[in-house]
């Protein structure tokens, strides 16, 4: 929890006893003349620092729990950038913390393209979760050349986004290899009317298929399949001199 939430919680409870102690006394001050009123008054200021003290309490649960979020994750990524610094991790744990932070990593990508509709957007990220298990399951992940999670981030949404080119691609693999060398929105979509008419050239999926820096060809053919990393097995460091 943020310092501006801690101070407006602080503020609620004080406030909630100020008026707890103002209706205490107002209570005193009219019980010779309304004993109904110097009730509901006990009342009032009852529920209120009933309220409040609830509300002291989650926001404490609410901050442990955030901060223990914090010291995982700040664990997990000093795993990853640097596993000799932590020599009492165990090899198991170091393959968690890489999942996580690779999947987590995939994740934002797809952030960019969700859709405003909220059921959309929801739908999206299950399937590029459920992919992304069926994918584990079937240790599709590494290999050479490297399958990442970050690829099938990208898969999951042509799949979502643009139904047609996801089957077109499923059929022939190959056909992602042109696409991918389009310099812009128009190339690519002369190369998608020549390849799989009625497909629209967006921004997105510009961007989606010609990042340089992630490229689907490589791997798609045993993205569509699930075809374990096992058959595609990375090549032996080089030994050194």
């Amino acid at each position: 929890m943020s310092r501006v939430q801690w101070i407006a919680v602080a503020a609620g409870v004080l406030t909630a006893a100020i008026s707890f102690a103002v209706s205490w006394y107002e209570s005193l001050g009219m019980a010779h003349s309304s004993s109904l009123s110097s009730a509901t008054s006990y009342v009032i200021a009852g529920v209120t620092a009933a309220i409040a003290l609830g509300t002291g309490i989650s926001a404490f649960l609410t901050y442990r729990s955030s901060r223990s979020r914090r010291k995982y994750r700040s664990r997990i990524s000093g795993l990853v950038a640097s596993p000799a610094a932590v020599p009492e991790a165990k090899p198991e744990e170091l393959v968690v913390a890489r999942y996580i932070v690779d999947r987590d990593a995939a994740e934002r990508r797809l952030a960019p393209y969700l859709p405003a509709n909220p059921r959309r957007a929801k739908r999206l990220i299950n399937h590029e979760r459920l992919y992304r298990q069926i994918g584990e399951s079937c240790g599709i992940f590494g290999g050479a050349p490297k399958l990442t999670y970050d690829h099938m981030a990208r898969w999951a949404l042509i799949v979502e986004e643009w139904p047609r080119l996801a089957a077109a691609l499923t059929r022939d693999p190959a056909i992602i290899e042109e696409l991918e060398k389009a310099v812009d929105t128009g190339r690519l979509q002369e190369k998608l009317n020549a390849q799989v008419p009625g497909v629209k050239a967006t921004g997105e999926l510009f961007d989606l298929l010609c990042d340089e820096g992630v490229l689907l060809s490589p791997v798609l053919a045993r993205l569509v399949r699930f075809e374990p990393c096992s058959r595609f097995p990375a090549p032996e460091p080089a030994p050194l001199d």
